[in-house]
């Protein structure tokens, strides 16, 4: 019979993701956290020594869980409150290091600094990172992760996404602590010294582009160089497009991104050759160190990024509690390693490494056990072959809700790449870290491990491809909301504990939760159905605006080949898909009489029947009735009524920012689509 007593961890665990959450959402002043955090610590010690009767045994638990939660709340809290945000106004000096390889954009040098010290801020303990493009020049190109530098520069902050539904990367960058952003021309930053000091994480970082050189030097391939590159090391700069998407497509991409599935590899492995050497049991706890210096040797060659280093502590806590313990609890093992991670850094919870790290190991441990004993025999290989796929199935079973949650795509191979993936993935792991070893011995030997890895890298990209150019390889437009999310995972939760407990109200509450999934895809079937949108896009190049009616979208655009546009994949089609829309026209002939075309001028726009502006160029376009009652078009730069009358007045996002503040400064209720970002009228 279960009980909550045999995984205290876990329900610590939630207690304090749960008071991270929290923070996030609702945060109170550090000094109010701080104080309510101090008096708990008594109230905690006190209860601890307080002996409860049978029926108040909950009282110290309850005392826990609430601790816990505050102590969520604070390491949140105390992580936020010590970022220091620079003054955009100031256009200071500035003292950082470049903490990160920096990246080489179309037009600049994209590179991660953090601020040593500051003219404007003299006296003040400054540690904050920032995001630094430079002019891409022969200067910026040798620069160097260690490397330190002069510049002076206003900080601006890092914009959010303006269109609903598409990716936030000021929302990504701020989990990473990172708030601000400046761009610095050739003149205005000069190098101050080169590498002189070395924290760890710099000196993991020159380690990764030793490796890489290494890489570099016996592998010929390019496709082969790009895998390795990504697979052993996590340096993904290699991968083009057309790699990344078949990867993608084929359900495989975790295997490019280096994190639990590769240290669970190396762990397997030297478990494996330990036992054969050490079957003592004296040995254990050599064996234990051992393995912990070689997982962290890795984490040290892949820079120490956060994917593998949430990893390692994960199976590091793994090793320690099985050296411990008798019979470890896998639960409260995960949970403990989690645990650590979060008060090391709290924002971790929100990134999607360490949600589908943590799921996927989650759903192996649970759903592995029950699905592998269906099939198993006394056939060693075929239990290898059964135990691959059922790995692989718990996985995707247990990441699909998540994965559909971010990606809003399902590949329907995923079985057939994984039995390709994975053990191409083994065998290139080792033969990375193979090539690492035996270039210091000799480099014949060397040039034949990188003729061998050029191939097995070939091979599997060969077949990848092959296997996301199927027919129906992915599904893809899927979206959930946050509450789909949880009943899915809710779902899953109680139906594995109603299998592994042998509880029957499982199987009743996973059957009650099921219908009220599918209600919920029906109701979001019947708004879409029922929906009548306008949305005018924040676009920089162009002025779109689609009108949505049901599951059709007509679109505008001054701009021709909008679709073959990068603002058509990131910023248009995320919002037709989010909002169920499964077929549009560009500019089509519909859409031309709906608007009098004839009659377009290509300056700005006005939506009559909301009583609504849009202005472009300081001119106006056209207007027209949803219900196809036109009126005549009127120069509305010259009617003044117009102006008065209407609810609104949507700024172009191509608007010149000068021209749009005086628009602001004379007129009253304006929005401007670049600045505040997409409107969606119903």
């Amino acid at each position: 019979m279960f009980h909550w007593g045999k995984i205290p961890l876990v329900r610590l665990f939630f207690a304090f993701a749960l008071g991270i959450v929290c923070c996030d959402n609702f945060y109170i002043e550090f000094n109010v956290v701080l104080s309510i955090a101090l008096i708990f610590v008594p109230l905690l010690l006190l209860s601890l020594r307080l002996k409860f009767s049978y029926y108040n045994r909950w009282i110290p638990g309850l005392f826990y869980l609430m601790s816990s939660f505050i102590g969520g709340y604070f390491a949140s809290a105390f992580h936020t409150q010590n970022i220091y945000l620079f003054s955009e106004e100031d256009n200071n000096i500035y003292y950082a290091q470049i903490i990160d390889h920096p990246l080489e954009k179309e037009n600049s040098v994209q590179a991660i600094a953090n601020i040593i010290s500051s003219e404007g801020d003299a006296g003040r303990f400054i540690n904050n990172d920032v995001l630094v493009y430079l002019e891409k020049d022969r200067a910026a190109l040798e620069l160097e992760v260690g490397d330190k530098i002069y510049f002076r520069s206003q900080f601006q902050s890092i914009q959010g996404r303006k269109n609903p539904a598409t990716f936030d990367y000021a929302n990504f960058m701020k989990r990473k602590y990172i708030y601000q952003q400046t761009y610095l021309s050739s003149e205005n930053w000069s190098n101050a010294e080169v590498g002189t000091y070395f924290s760890p994480i710099i000196i993991a970082k020159k380690v990764q582009r030793q490796v890489k050189y290494i890489f570099e030097k016996y592998l010929k391939k390019k496709e082969a160089l790009a895998i390795v590159s990504a697979l052993v090391v996590g340096d993904k700069s290699e991968l083009e497009v057309e790699l990344k998407q078949g990867f993608s497509i084929a359900g495989a991409m975790h295997v490019l991104a280096v994190s639990g599935l590769h240290v669970g590899i190396i762990y397997k492995v030297l478990e494996f050759l330990f036992n054969l050497l050490f079957k003592n049991k004296k040995y254990q706890r050599l064996q234990a160190i051992i393995i912990l210096i070689f997982l962290w040797s890795y984490a040290f060659i892949t820079g120490l990024s956060p994917s593998v280093l949430r990893a390692v502590w994960m199976f590091s806590f793994i090793v320690i509690a099985n050296l411990k313990l008798n019979h470890p609890n896998v639960y409260n093992t995960l949970a403990a390693s989690a645990f650590f991670i979060l008060v090391m850094n709290p924002n971790y919870l929100f990134h999607v490494g360490f949600q589908l790290s943590y799921i996927a190991v989650l759903g192996i441990v649970s759903i592995y056990p029950l699905l592998f004993k269906l099939l198993k025999t006394n056939n060693r290989i075929w239990n290898s072959v059964w135990g691959l796929t059922v790995v692989s199935f718990a996985a995707q079973i247990s990441t699909f809700p998540i994965a559909l949650y971010y990606f809003h795509q399902f590949p329907t191979y995923f079985l057939l790449s994984n039995y390709l993936a994975i053990p191409m993935a083994f065998m290139l792991l080792v033969g990375g870290l193979l090539l690492i070893v035996v270039h210091f011995l000799s480099s014949e030997l060397a040039k034949g491990c990188g003729w061998l890895i050029d191939h097995l890298g070939d091979f599997l990209a060969y077949g990848i491809n092959n296997i996301s150019s199927l027919p129906y390889a992915s599904i893809d437009r899927l979206w959930i909301d946050s509450l789909q999310l949880f009943l899915i995972y809710f779902i899953l939760f109680f139906m594995i504990c109603a299998f592994q407990l042998y509880w029957k109200k499982g199987i009743f509450i996973s059957l009650t939760l099921v219908v009220l999934l599918f209600t919920s895809f029906l109701y979001k079937s019947y708004r879409s159905f029922n929906q009548e949108n306008v949305i005018f896009y924040s676009i920089r190049e162009a002025n779109v605006i689609a009108l949505v009616r049901s599951d059709e979208a007509f679109l505008y655009s001054d701009v021709d080949s909008i679709k073959n546009s990068s603002d058509w994949n990131y910023s248009i089609q995320p919002v037709l898909d989010s909002l169920g829309v499964s077929r549009y026209y560009i500019n089509s002939p519909n859409l031309l009489d709906w608007v009098y075309a004839d009659k377009i001028s290509g300056n700005s726009i006005v939506i009559s029947d909301f009583s609504s502006i849009i202005i472009h160029e300081n001119e106006l376009l056209f207007n027209y009735f949803l219900d196809n009652e036109f009126e005549q078009i009127i120069d509305l730069k010259y009617n003044n009524q117009v102006f008065k009358n209407a609810k609104m007045i949507y700024l172009s996002s191509n608007l010149k920012p000068w021209d749009a503040r005086n628009w602001e400064v004379n007129l009253n209720m304006t929005h401007s689509l670049l600045e505040k970002g997409v409107i969606i009228t119903r």
